[in-house]
């Protein structure tokens, strides 16, 4: 199932450019985040959702999408922290599914999809 879910969210979505602005720390990870909201990954989110629904599956409880780029487990409670950095800027061109072993740091890539729609283009009246 969780492979129909990846495939049908991948060719539904498609590329878009993601920026990361601050880097935060807490509990026992540090981040790289979005300032603001980005409308691309959340609608990618919301066709994932949909899909699941329609198998039988379910959003783990109080789920939220967050995202981030981790760059390290210290391996230690950390003061939480954020600050701003200098963009980094790249175009989010594939879904991938990740297994994550909560807790252990270890994660198992069990499928990835290319976005592949085409990009709505706004069509202008001469």
């Amino acid at each position: 199932k969780w492979l129909a879910v990846g495939e049908a969210a991948a060719a539904r979505s498609f590329p878009f450019p993601f920026k990361l602005e601050k880097i935060s720390g807490w509990a026992r990870s540090i981040v790289l985040v979005p300032v603001g909201r980005t409308p691309e990954f959340h609608d990618l989110g919301r066709i994932i959702e949909e899909k699941m629904a329609r198998l039988g599956l379910a959003m783990r409880d109080k789920y939220t999408r967050n995202p981030h780029v981790t760059l390290v487990y210290p391996g230690k409670d950390i003061e939480p922290f954020s600050r701003s950095i200098a963009e980094v800027e790249w175009e989010a061109g594939e879904l991938v599914l990740v297994h994550s072993h909560v807790g252990l740091g270890c994660h198992d890539i069990l499928g990835r999809w290319p976005l592949s729609a085409v990009r709505p283009q706004l069509e202008m009246a001469l």
